[in-house]
């Protein structure tokens, strides 16, 4: 893992990241998602944007469990942060 990575700020600077606050009910999936985020950045191509990472791997880099990370990588593809590409056989 690189010690310093750019991650993209469009979605801070639209109001997107209020949409990550804690809330009663959301609040752990919203850091959850923010975790991930961090970790896919992380392992992000700076040239393409493009990750390639399995649960597994979030699951080290952030410390929480498959449900949760699935949980909040559900949440930022809900607000257009990152998005999931077909997986190629």
């Amino acid at each position: 893992m690189q010690k310093w990575v750019k991650l993209p700020t469009a979605w801070i600077g639209d109001g997107r990241l209020k949409d990550l606050r804690w809330t009663q009910g959301n609040g752990g999936t919203n850091v959850a998602g923010l975790m991930a985020l961090t970790a896919l950045a992380h392992r992000m191509d700076a040239t393409t944007g493009i990750v390639s990472c399995t649960y597994d791997q979030l699951m080290i880099a952030t410390s929480l469990s498959r449900a949760k990370i699935s949980d909040g990588l559900s949440r930022i593809k809900e607000l257009g942060i990152v998005s999931a590409l077909e997986r190629r056989s």
